[in-house]
């Protein structure tokens, strides 16, 4: 009987290490992206990159998925959780110790003493253990998901920046060059003597400034391009057609509220976090520190007779049961637990400020669009009509057009900070806003 209930215990430990636990969904990731962002992503793919003649934000989102290959090493961060969670659901190696005693007379045979032990502990930790992993599994699986998510998002931003800059840039080329012609022109009324020197030297100062102003834009062009060109994972500049897409309407503010506290991935990681720990608790348990084993054990004497029987090994959980991490589990919990409610009180404020501040930029782009920029240009129609007729200086004429141009670079700007504020409620709500 004492053989069967061995031979039954090692079916066990064999059968226990032989069972598969879940793996991810290599979908989940790539169904979660395109629900949040409208853009196909894929594990293990890395094709080339779409390039058009044209883009817009959305399909430079959709190159830097398939192409960057920062998104593939994401991925893999996933292949390693699982790789642990593989290894959670494997039974410990048996051990195998031997003694070997040569005798001091001839008569007497070699003692041998040998024993094969297995932990009968993992029976019961196991299906523990693997818990836990499938938790760290998820969790992982949840942080690659936000980082492509932040990924997507980055990519859109530094795209609304970069058509922002070209446009700024092009608008400044144009001051400078009015600017230039003012300074022409104050150089020649002061060698007739029309003026004197300090207005001469007004306007070289703000062609300067308008000098240094394009100059200042290009670097931020080569920045942002560049910048641009890394996050699609290409390897030339990036160099194509661009333009900001029409406003859209804006969400209603509770809906935003509910939506991010679903849809989060950082919330939804704190929570794991917590899940994870509960999980651990239950493997601190004061039995898990003996180690214990059973097996056979054998034995051969001096006097030539072989012996065998059961074996059984563990570790005396005296001093160290597991106090200390049982402790240190339980105040993790809490301090993951008061992480969670100051994380859910910084969603409720990051969607109000994002909500109100891209309400406010949708008035002031709508304030330049409709009201300022269209009086300055009634302005420059004016003063036109009076040069023609002589009631104005061409100074004036130039004067109003370099105002004109100031107020475009305000609506330019007033319309990425609109763009950029969208991205940044896509960001603290998750991903969808619609």
């Amino acid at each position: 009987m004492m053989h069967h209930a061995y031979c039954i215990l090692l079916f066990l430990i064999i059968g226990t290490s032989c069972t598969r636990a879940q793996r991810c969904d290599k979908q989940q990731v790539a169904t979660t992206i395109q629900e949040r962002v409208g853009k196909s992503v894929a594990w293990g793919k890395s094709e080339p990159a779409p390039l058009q003649e044209a883009m817009s934000a959305d399909d430079c989102v959709q190159v830097a998925l398939l192409h960057n290959p920062q998104i593939q090493a994401m991925f893999e961060e996933i292949g390693i959780s699982e790789a642990d969670l593989v290894e959670a659901a494997l039974v410990s190696n048996p051990f195998f110790d031997l003694f070997v005693r040569y005798p001091t007379k001839k008569k007497y045979a070699t003692n041998i003493e040998y024993s094969v032990t297995a932990s009968f502990i993992d029976l019961f930790l196991i299906p523990l253990r693997v818990k836990v992993a499938e938790c760290d599994l998820e969790k992982t699986t949840l942080h690659v998901t936000n980082q492509i998510l932040d990924l997507a998002l980055e990519v859109e931003e530094s795209y609304y920046e970069l058509v922002a800059a070209e446009e700024e840039y092009t608008f400044a080329q144009e001051s400078l060059e009015l600017s230039s012609i003012l300074k022409e022109i104050s150089a020649r009324q002061v060698a007739v003597g029309n003026v004197f020197g300090l207005e001469y030297q007004e306007q070289e100062s703000k062609f300067l400034e308008a000098e240094a102003e394009c100059i200042r834009l290009q670097n931020l062009r080569i920045h942002l391009r560049e910048k641009l060109t890394r996050l699609l994972g290409l390897t030339r500049p990036f160099e194509c057609k661009m333009g900001i897409p029409e406003e859209e309407v804006l969400p209603d503010e509770q809906l935003l509220a509910t939506i991010a506290f679903r849809d989060r991935l950082d919330l939804q990681i704190a929570r794991y976090e917590l899940l994870c720990i509960s999980e651990h608790l239950g493997i601190q348990q004061w039995w898990v520190y003996t180690n214990g084993r059973l097996g056979l054990c054998g034995e051969r004497d001096p006097d030539r007779l072989n012996t065998i029987g059961p074996a059984f090994a563990a570790d005396i959980p005296i001093f160290n049961y597991g106090q200390a991490a049982r402790g240190r589990l339980h105040a993790e919990l809490k301090q993951k637990e008061h992480e969670l409610q100051a994380l859910e009180i910084t969603i409720l404020s990051e969607v109000r400020e994002a909500y109100e501040v891209l309400v406010r930029s949708s008035e002031l782009m709508q304030k330049y669009k409709n009201v300022i920029l269209p009086l300055q240009n009634r302005i420059v129609a004016s003063t036109e009509e009076l040069y023609n007729v002589m009631g104005v200086g061409v100074d004036k004429l130039i004067d109003q057009k370099l105002h004109a141009i100031e107020e475009q670079l305000s609506t330019i700007r007033s319309t990425k900070e609109y763009w950029l504020a969208k991205v940044q409620l896509k960001r603290v709500v998750g991903g969808n806003i619609s």
